[in-house]
């Protein structure tokens, strides 16, 4: 059952993949459609894989094609410019369906959050728990509060279409009320999550 259920899951990921095409630049062949982002989620003793396909990037609008292993639902969501500006509240419970977002985001981080998170504010985040969080970024260097000084490296496996490269520039981001954390992509005009750890947690594990 477990070889079948790996075959499967390849099988669909190469479906999902479509043609591939050598590429130079990493956040260039990372940051367009057709890019595949897969995440391991560990929820309630479950460990299962979030797997999404960029469909259309703009700053009106980003839409992703998604699907989760462990129950195999999947359907398409789309963030309007609006929620890609401002929301502050972030969508990560879903149903079998489809969505479009409005005042949430959903494993992006909207730029008014990111601009006010390189300035050292910290941002109340409404992200489906029991309570608002708020998260603050780490600067290791408290007396160089820079988002430069901020980013880090957040390894992760990549097609060979990638050119090798393994890591992307990140920023980490922490809540120190329940010691939760988030890992956000250190590219402003591509802010997605990379991790969080919320009591349950999701990583990306390979770019595809």
């Amino acid at each position: 059952m477990k070889k079948i259920f790996t075959l499967t899951l390849t099988l669909l990921i190469a479906w999902l993949a479509g043609p591939v095409h050598a590429q130079k630049d990493f956040k260039e062949a990372v940051a367009q459609p057709g890019t595949i982002f897969v995440y391991q989620v560990d929820y309630e003793g479950s460990v299962y894989l979030f797997i999404i396909k960029l469909k259309h990037l703009s700053a009106d609008s980003v839409t992703m094609q998604w699907m989760m292993t462990h129950n195999m639902s999947g359907g398409t969501l789309t963030m309007t410019r609006e929620a890609l500006e401002k929301a502050t509240a972030m969508m990560n419970y879903y149903s079998d369906g489809n969505y479009t977002l409005t005042d949430q985001t959903s494993g992006w981080v909207s730029q008014a959050a990111y601009r006010s998170l390189k300035e050292g504010k910290t941002v109340t985040f409404d992200m489906g728990e029991e309570e608002p969080l708020k998260f603050v970024a780490y600067f290791g260097d408290q007396d160089n509060k820079s988002f430069e000084n901020a980013l880090t490296e957040f390894p992760v496996v990549t097609d060979q279409r990638f050119g090798g490269v393994n890591a992307f520039p990140a920023i980490k981001l922490l809540n120190f009320n329940k010691m939760y954390s988030m890992m956000v992509s250190g590219w402003e005009d591509f802010p997605i999550v990379l991790s969080m750890n919320l009591g349950w947690s999701i990583r990306l594990v390979a770019i595809l």
